[in-house]
């Protein structure tokens, strides 16, 4: 099982460090997705649509995180996936949110 964290590793901290527009790149969509949830929420009447937000907000620190642990690869690690984590779960929810707007 050592081998299977240390290739993780090395591809999540190899692709951070090679890739600089990354971290752009990725706030830039995560403010994208929250401005579309206000949007949504807004447009609806509803306050369903705001659910995604506390998500990416977590989303949003853990990636803050990601990037003054550059130097250290083991908390790299983490906090990626920790973002990764909650960037799933909010565009989960966002689909449940989808489905339960479209059956009405």
């Amino acid at each position: 099982m050592h081998g299977f964290s240390e290739l993780t590793q090395r591809m999540i901290v190899g692709a951070y460090e090679r890739c600089t527009r990354l971290h752009r790149v990725l706030a830039l969509t995560m403010g994208l997705l929250a401005v579309s949830c206000a949007a949504a929420s807004v447009s609806r009447f509803s306050l369903l649509p705001v659910l995604p937000l506390p998500l990416l907000g977590l989303a949003a620190f853990a990636l803050s995180r990601m990037r003054h642990n550059l130097d250290r690869r083991r908390r790299l690690l983490r906090w990626a996936i920790m973002f990764t984590g909650a960037l799933f779960v909010a565009f989960w929810t966002m689909a449940v949110l989808g489905r339960y707007y479209h059956a009405d």
